[in-house]
């Protein structure tokens, strides 16, 4: 049994010892050390990978040592097919996160349309107490706004894991600054209204009780400076960092050769016909009723 062995082993060319023994010790690394390798490390690893190829196949050539020649050619075989398979990953990943991007992309433009009509709106005036109620309507209209504001794409990406692949810091900080100051505004600008509401409540109480309200000042000035200063400033903000989170998205989709086009402006597809239909949407009031109003 022994002497069967001796000759079988004997009959093993090194070569192809060499050629195994290689290629374990390299499958084995890989496996022992990728969930240990700091990103860092791994990501300037992997987009030097086609350069140590490179080089080991040429020292491959060089070395007069065939034991080495052919370890180096292993090495390089083996290296080769797990880079190819990191690039098949690589490459998935980077398209998912085109398409992350340009769908939050949209989404922050989508947002910034409604920050601008917030902003349109955003005027009050509270110098005379009897424009508190249709002021309450107009800031219950105007905070009601706030809830058209999308976060669906961005909250996606956040809890998937192609947020991984985002290299540019300062994207994703331009990115979740925008959010964050958007949720802030929403908050605060219902903290405010229901200020509102009960200041509203405590002068009609006052004005059914005593017929005048002697807090009516202060009720007007309070509100004012909580409009002005507490969710007014969160409008601004939000809406310059909205911007900035585009311009910075922008730039790197057009670096990951994604372009993305604004000068284009929305109505430029319109039809004669569509233009002819917006300018006829306003019409004068009728100086007497039409005999067929409901005339097909």
């Amino acid at each position: 049994m022994n002497a069967d062995i001796l000759i079988f082993s004997k009959n093993i060319p090194t070569n192809l010892v060499i050629y195994v023994a290689f290629g374990l010790a390299s499958y084995l690394t890989y496996e022992l050390t990728r969930d240990k390798i700091p990103n860092k490390w791994k990501y300037f690893i992997l987009s030097k990978s086609f350069v140590i190829l490179i080089i080991t196949l040429v020292t491959g050539f060089v070395v007069s040592d065939n034991n080495l020649k052919q370890g180096l050619f292993t090495f390089s075989s083996v290296y080769l097919g797990f880079w190819l398979s990191e690039q098949v990953k690589a490459q998935e990943e980077r398209r998912k996160l085109k398409f992350f991007l340009g769908m939050i992309w949209q989404e922050l433009r989508y947002n910034r349309v409604q920050l601008e009509t917030l902003i349109e709106n955003y005027e009050f005036y509270m110098d005379d107490i009897k424009n508190i109620e249709i002021m309450y309507l107009k800031y219950s209209s105007t905070h009601s706004y706030t809830g058209f504001l999308k976060f669906t794409v961005y909250d996606s990406f956040v809890s998937s894991s192609v947020i991984t692949n985002l290299k540019k810091d300062d994207v994703f900080n331009d990115l979740a600054t925008a959010y964050t100051n958007m949720k802030f505004l929403r908050s605060a600008s219902g903290i405010v209204l229901s200020d509102f509401e009960m200041k509203l409540r405590i002068h009609q109480y006052a004005m059914s009780i005593n017929g005048k309200d002697e807090s009516a000042t202060q009720i007007m000035d309070d509100l004012g400076k909580k409009i002005k200063n507490n969710s007014g400033k969160e409008l601004a903000i939000s809406y310059r960092s909205v911007c900035k989170a585009i311009k910075s998205t922008d730039a790197y989709l057009n670096s990951m050769m994604v372009k993305s086009d604004e000068e284009t402006k929305s109505d430029a597809d319109l039809t004669p016909d569509d233009k002819k239909f917006i300018r006829n949407i306003l019409k004068p009031s009728p100086k007497k009723l039409p005999k067929n109003l409901f005339k097909d």
